[in-house]
């Protein structure tokens, strides 16, 4: 595993326990590419590569987490904007959040490596959270 995703994935566990205590969570990227063009640029990447780049892209849509959590340089960003909140943007972030997780879903997780799975299932419970509200039994049984 490349040694960018393992902070990377911290900050999944981080974020996952920020959402169980009801703190701000990450919304999506603020940068001008649609949610279409984002989650066509995630189909068919190597695994990893799937961890880091959609996670990225749902905290760009956040700068005031990215800021919050002091990400900004990590993620080479400025610390000069607010996170919209209009319902359209919100709309939108589902919209990718629930991309993100179908993407995620058409990976065989029995193929995957140990350490892996468990980001897999990590990251699953997480995305489940965000889109659904609660964790389904594909993400608490495994």
């Amino acid at each position: 595993m490349r040694s960018t995703t393992r902070p990377l994935l911290r900050l999944v566990l981080l974020v996952s326990l920020l959402t169980a205590l009801g703190l701000p969570i990450p919304a999506g990227a603020t940068d001008a590419a649609s949610v279409q063009d984002t989650l066509e640029s995630l189909r068919g990447l190597p695994i990893d590569d799937l961890f880091e780049g959609s996670f990225r892209a749902l905290l760009l849509r956040d700068p005031e987490t990215i800021t919050w959590l002091g990400l900004a340089e990590f993620l080479g960003v400025r610390n000069n904007r607010l996170t919209d909140i209009s319902i359209t943007y919100e709309q939108e972030t589902m919209a990718l959040k629930a991309g993100i997780l179908e993407i995620l879903r058409a990976y065989d997780r029995d193929g995957l490596s140990q350490p892996t799975k468990t980001y897999y299932d990590v990251y699953a419970w997480y995305l489940d959270i965000l889109y659904g509200g609660t964790p389904t039994a594909s993400t608490t049984t495994r």
